[in-house]
């Protein structure tokens, strides 16, 4: 699967000094006045570094 990064990526990062938001999918389509996508189950995670 292209760009999985596994299902605890966001508990690995947060463990390791990271604070992590997942963006499901749905939410960034509409957020972009896009479609939504049916039955989607991806997203987006981004992670900050915490000083």
């Amino acid at each position: 699967m292209k760009g999985c990064l596994g299902e605890d990526t966001a508990g690995w990062l947060n463990a390791h000094g990271w604070v992590t938001k997942v963006h499901h999918l749905t939410d960034v389509a509409e957020s972009y006045g896009r479609p939504t996508p049916s039955k989607s189950l991806s997203g987006f995670l981004t992670a900050i570094r915490k000083a």
